[in-house]
């Protein structure tokens, strides 16, 4: 019963996450992103630990995914993609007073509430 719940959560946040995303990828008026970044970090996090949950319940099938060479490879370049990615986004430089600029607009908007 409790992988039927796992399963629906994981679903509902892989949607919300993906339109989100999407949403503030697409539309560049910063202040629909700062309204939509908390839907988008609590469904970030209730993802993320339904996922552990998710794989908890389907190790054995997941071990057996990794027997096949194509999938273990896909794999490797997916985790190689992540990696570089984190890579290029830690290094890329953003000036600071731009920063600051965003964090008090992020604190005026917790304060509204």
């Amino acid at each position: 019963m409790l992988r039927k719940y796992i399963s629906m959560i994981l679903l509902v946040s892989l949607i919300a996450l993906g339109s989100s995303g999407l949403l503030m990828m697409f539309t560049h008026d910063f202040g629909f992103q700062l309204r939509m970044h908390p839907v988008h970090e609590i469904f970030g996090v209730m993802m993320c630990l339904s996922a552990v949950f998710h794989v908890y319940f389907n190790f054995r099938p997941m071990v057996s995914y990794l027997r096949k060479r194509q999938i273990v490879v896909a794999g490797m370049f997916l985790t190689s993609l992540l990696i570089f990615l984190y890579a290029v986004g830690f290094h890329r430089p953003i000036d600071p007073a731009f920063v600051d600029k965003i964090e008090g607009a992020m604190l005026e908007l917790r304060h509204q509430r």
